[in-house]
C-alpha cells in the first residue's frame, strides 16, 4: 500500500484540520480492528497508532510519507497527550514504509469507509 493510497477519493478541506471532540480517539479505534500483518518480533509500535499518526498527517495535507513524518515529529509532544501515549518517541520513516508496504489497502479503506457509514448514520437519526 502506498501513503498516496490513503483516503484515497476522500475529499480533504482546504481548511486546517479541525478534529471533533474524542477524533483521533475514534480514528484510533476504526483501526483496532485491523490485524498486523507485521511480525512480532521487534515491534515498537502499534499498527493502531503507525495508521492513526499517518492518517492525521494526511488530513492536514502531508502528500508523501517523508512530509508525514517530519509533520508528526514537529507534533509528537501534543500527539503522545491527545493518544495518551507513555512516551513523545515516534515512529521513524522506515518504521512507516515497512507497514505501509505490508498492508493490504482495501482493509484498511474498509475499516475507513465502515467509520463514515456508522457516522453518517447516527447523525441523520438525529436529525
Amino acid at each position: 500500500m502506498e501513503y498516496t493510497t490513503l483516503l484515497q477519493g476522500v475529499e480533504l478541506a482546504a481548511q486546517p484540520l479541525e478534529l471533533e471532540e474524542g477524533g483521533i480517539h475514534s480514528l484510533y479505534r476504526v483501526f483496532q480492528g485491523l490485524p498486523d500483518p507485521r511480525k512480532r518480533k521487534g515491534k515498537r509500535y502499534s499498527l493502531v497508532l503507525v495508521l492513526t499518526l499517518l492518517v492525521l498527517a494526511k488530513l492536514a495535507g502531508e502528500t508523501n510519507v517523508s512530509a508525514a513524518t517530519h509533520w508528526i515529529r514537529l507534533r509528537k509532544k501534543g500527539l503522545a497527550q491527545q493518544l495518551r501515549l507513555n512516551r513523545e518517541a515516534m515512529p521513524c520513516h522506515n518504521t512507516y514504509r515497512s507497514v505501509l508496504g505490508q498492508l493490504d489497502a482495501q482493509e484498511v479503506s474498509d475499516a475507513l469507509a465502515s467509520r463514515r457509514v456508522k457516522k453518517a448514520a447516527s447523525a441523520s437519526m438525529w436529525e
